[in-house]
């Protein structure tokens, strides 16, 4: 029925807006490839792509 279908879909809604607040975004515990190759290109080669995963890791486990 339409009506269980947008009450499903409000309530989805809902737990998402409180899952995440506002100021935060929802990342992987364990960062992609192209997470860990923007981290390095960003600092133009200044750190390996492993010690990128390492400082995203401690800044994950910080958090938790």
């Amino acid at each position: 029925a339409p009506e269980a279908m947008n009450f499903a879909w409000e309530a989805w809604q809902a737990a998402k807006a409180q899952a995440v607040p506002e100021g935060f975004v929802l990342v992987p515990r364990v960062a992609t490839k192209q997470m860990v190759n923007a981290g390095y290109e960003a600092h133009d080669g200044f750190f390996t792509n492993g010690q990128v995963q390492d400082v995203y890791q401690a800044m994950i486990e910080a958090q938790e």
